[in-house]
């Protein structure tokens, strides 16, 4: 991974722009190795003038750590894949740009609340329109931005109803959601459906087969207006169940 940087880095300085970035880490890395790695990711984040769409995976969240500074860049996406913190935060805020937020924990940490600074800046993310995170984290990014689409996991019946407040704080129309679900979805997702009228989306994953009966939802008028309804069940893989 460390050549791949020290290519990129050489790219760079022979004037060629990298304007797309993903990075994938499943090793455990210690000593200078690490050490080292830091240095030249922060050196092509620097350098990369360029950067619209960054994308990065850590497996054991321990490599991708922000340089103090300016980013030169002007990012429309960025995917993180691991616990976020303060320094995360910084440059996720100090980028207006952004359309396409997905803020992915691990699995270890899903249950937990995520890190959230006290404070948002109330210029922070005006283009927002996708927004792939923790409900908490969509709980806290959604209201007054115009988003459009949400990805969450609902591990709660309750999750539907705070779900179903939230998209009303948006500033612009919600038309697709996907959710992650491991309770009976029925009577909540009539609600949301209600309350969420102009959705031509919806996934919904991670069903538990025993609980699974959607046919009375699909029946319902919500779903007249919907282009595309697409069902996991038990994590197998995606089941188209309606469309129109």
């Amino acid at each position: 991974m460390e050549r791949r940087l020290i290519a990129l880095l050489s790219r760079v300085e022979q004037g060629r722009v990298v304007t797309n970035l993903q990075l994938h880490i499943d090793d455990v890395w210690q000593g200078p190795e690490t050490d080292r790695f830091k240095i030249r990711f922060g050196e092509l984040l620097t350098r990369s003038s360029g950067l619209k769409s960054l994308t990065l995976v850590d497996v054991h969240g321990t490599l991708f750590d922000w340089p103090n500074g300016i980013f030169p860049f002007h990012l429309v996406e960025l995917h993180i894949h691991f616990s976020i913190t303060p320094e995360h935060w910084d440059l996720i805020f100090a980028q207006p740009t952004i359309r396409r937020l997905g803020l992915n924990l691990p699995m270890r940490d899903y249950m937990a609340s995520p890190y959230f600074p006290t404070n948002i800046p109330t210029n922070a993310l005006p283009q927002l329109e996708a927004l792939s995170a923790h409900l908490d984290i969509v709980e806290k990014l959604l209201p007054g931005r115009p988003v459009k689409y949400v990805a969450t996991t609902l591990h709660y019946p309750s999750g539907f109803e705070r779900l179903g407040r939230l998209v009303k704080k948006s500033t612009a129309p919600l038309t697709a959601l996907s959710v992650g679900l491991h309770h009976e979805p029925e009577a909540w997702l009539r609600m949301l459906l209600y309350r969420t009228p102009s959705l031509r989306f919806l996934e919904i994953y991670n069903l538990p087969c025993y609980l699974i009966d959607l046919h009375p939802v699909i029946d319902s008028a919500p779903l007249r207006s919907l282009e595309m309804l697409e069902c996991g069940v038990c994590s197998v893989g995606l089941m188209l169940c309606h469309s129109h």
